[in-house]
């Protein structure tokens, strides 16, 4: 015989139809695409939390970096001064000319026939004429003066010539006084200024601008009347 269900409907057991089979499924394809999302999400989270925190980093130390920076700039500052000013002292040490030696070998070789009645001096060179190119002289003086005649102004150059670091002597003017006098005026000639019947003179006297090399033991130097050591 065929068994017979006395319960009622309502509380007999579900059973299965067959018409829904797919929708489990479909819930379950929803919420793994939600998990997926939610983990791609929070993963993006943290990347981008982690990278502020990075730049967050690198702003600090870049700022430490910039304030030693700054602590550090005075001794570069000290220090380019530092180099600077040992650049101008070796300059102007390098340019500089000894004029008291100058005047002592002059005293020495000024024949006693001339006197100066005037004297400049230069030691930073003049600019030469176009034709050198513009190119700049070494030290220079200028001599003005009287000599008793033309021969002892010659007798001067040749001897200032002979002079120490001297590159060339130039005559600018000598010309024969008209005015009274004698002899005796070449002495008076550079206190007063007029050099009478004696010969007026203007010479120009070149150095070389190269400081002197340093004394070599067994080189003979500058002679002892000249003003030097030997």
């Amino acid at each position: 015989m065929r068994p017979v269900n006395l319960l009622p409907e309502r509380y007999r057991p579900a059973k299965s139809s067959g018409k829904r089979s797919g929708s489990a499924y479909v819930l379950l394809g929803v919420l793994g695409a939600l998990l997926l999302v939610v983990f791609f999400f929070v993963h993006t989270s943290n990347q981008v939390t982690d990278r502020n925190q990075q730049a967050a980093a690198a702003q600090a130390e870049a700022q430490q970096a910039e304030a030693r920076a700054g602590t550090l700039g005075a001794y570069g500052d000290f220090k380019a001064a530092k180099e600077t000013r040992t650049q101008s002292v070796g300059s102007i040490a390098n340019g500089r000319f000894d004029w008291e030696r100058f005047l002592r070998e002059l005293a020495r070789v000024l024949p006693a026939e001339v006197s100066l009645s005037g004297a400049e001096a230069s030691a930073a060179g003049e600019t030469e004429d176009a034709g050198a190119a513009g190119a700049v002289a070494g030290p220079s003086a200028t001599l003005k003066g009287c000599a008793v005649s033309h021969p002892d102004v010659a007798t001067l150059m040749v001897r200032l010539r002979q002079m120490d670091r001297v590159t060339d002597v130039n005559l600018t003017e000598s010309a024969k006084g008209s005015d009274g006098g004698g002899a005796g005026q070449a002495a008076a000639g550079g206190a007063g200024g007029g050099c009478g019947t004696l010969v007026t003179f203007d010479v120009k006297v070149s150095f070389d601008p190269a400081p002197p090399a340093p004394q070599v033991a067994g080189v003979a130097g500058v002679p002892a009347s000249l003003g030097g050591g030997q």
